[in-house]
């Protein structure tokens, strides 16, 4: 049309576009013929084929076993991190939730000193962690939590509300344990203690916090089995139970402590430190262990808290710095509660970029190396006593001829 031309471009795309709905009809013959042939090649497959086999039946995954243990996450350090570093925390915390929870034998895991601006990334951003279960978000620090836990290890307390363990409450307090401002064990225990609510009072303790699906889950485990490392305990007398209980420690897990940590105990806390900082603050946790146990001397509190090292230089060479970061600690203790081995714990967990080997293979490989050195200088000292023998001989015929 001389009144409205159209480029060559144009009039390229308009013939290309005529010639792709004139084969329409060969394309349909096409894909027809593909589809039947697809077809006989399945149909021809399925003739040749061996006779199906029985189904295997699957075995069951074991059940998760509670063990009376408690692994404790001390978050007080809010104001020290930065936003970044208060995320990577909170990463690691949802970490150590899900190690847990997955793990052959738990802990009883707690967060204490829940606070600030992380329990503000948890209750506006991580907000299925309301959902959770198996874990405690307390606002106490870890001297009461740590006396608190004694009660859910005994299975005598611990809890708040007759198994409403996943109640939120309106002031923005997210926690399946709910936050409660106890004075150590006791008033731990009298809260098993409280009358059941009416459902008047129910009712409104549901719109408030959760839907009725999750208030009426069954309350969690307390207590906890002489399982997995802990067998050897499980044929104890009452009296040595007792023992046991009694002796269960408190331990603050920190690289600066000078005793190192041989096994865990049954009914013992065991604190890690919930703080990412890349080694700004070096030395905070063992400076915080030691002020909690002056303070509880100076109280006259029972409790004593201890703290130890992780025996990562008795079993591992390191080629980086041997601070972990705070989930790795949690699943280091779970993979040795599942074997009791703390090189295979570590080798199971470390990172590989942090360059952890066995010592026992490290000793081993140089072992061989200084054999093999010795073997080396043995065959040059054969080899030149072989050489003086023979220009000896060499010298003897000489002489003779």
């Amino acid at each position: 049309d001389a009144g409205n031309p159209i480029s060559k471009n144009q009039a390229k795309k308009l013939r290309k576009k005529a010639e792709w709905e004139a084969g329409r009809e060969d394309r349909k013959v096409i894909r027809k013929e593909k589809m039947t042939a697809r077809k006989e090649r399945k149909r021809a497959a399925r003739d040749s084929a061996a006779p199906p086999q029985p189904e295997t039946v699957k075995a069951k995954p074991q059940r998760s076993v509670q063990l009376p243990i408690t692994f404790l996450l001390d978050c007080d350090f809010d104001d020290l991190m930065r936003d970044n570093e208060r995320i990577s925390l909170a990463s690691q915390i949802t970490r150590c939730y899900s190690d847990n929870k997955n793990s052959l034998f738990r802990a009883h895991l707690t967060v204490c000193s829940f606070g600030g601006q992380l329990r503000k990334r948890f209750d506006t951003i991580l907000t299925h962690y309301t959902g959770w279960r198996g874990v405690r978000f307390l606002d106490e620090d870890f001297i009461l939590a740590s006396e608190m836990a004694k009660g859910w290890m005994l299975g005598e307390g611990g809890r708040k509300g007759n198994g409403k363990e996943n109640e939120t409450k309106k002031t923005g307090i997210g926690a399946n344990e709910q936050t409660i401002s106890a004075e150590g064990i006791e008033e731990a225990k009298a809260a098993t203690k409280e009358p059941k609510p009416n459902s008047e009072d129910k009712a409104d303790s549901n719109r408030e916090t959760q839907p009725q699906s999750q208030q009426s889950r069954k309350p969690e485990i307390e207590g906890g089995q002489f399982k997995g490392v802990f067998s050897k305990y499980a044929d104890l007398a009452d009296s040595g139970k007792t023992k046991l209980q009694e002796e269960g420690e408190v331990v603050y897990l920190t690289s600066d402590s000078p005793h190192t940590l041989t096994e865990m105990k049954p009914y013992s806390t065991y604190i890690i430190g919930g703080l990412v900082d890349k080694n700004r603050e070096k030395g905070i946790c063992y400076k915080r262990a030691c002020e909690a146990a002056e303070k509880c001397k100076a109280e006259g509190r029972k409790m004593e808290v201890k703290t130890a090292k992780l025996p990562i230089g008795e079993y591992l060479e390191m080629s980086s710095r041997k601070v972990l970061a705070t989930n790795h600690v949690n699943e280091i203790m779970l993979k040795w509660l599942e074997c009791g081995d703390w090189g295979e714990a570590f080798m199971r967990v470390i990172p590989k970029r942090k360059g952890g080997k066995l010592r026992e293979e490290e000793e081993k490989a140089a072992q061989e190396k200084e054999d093999e050195d010795e073997a080396e200088v043995e065959d040059e000292g054969l080899h030149e006593c072989n050489d003086e023998v023979v220009e000896d001989a060499g010298e003897s015929g000489d002489h003779e001829a």
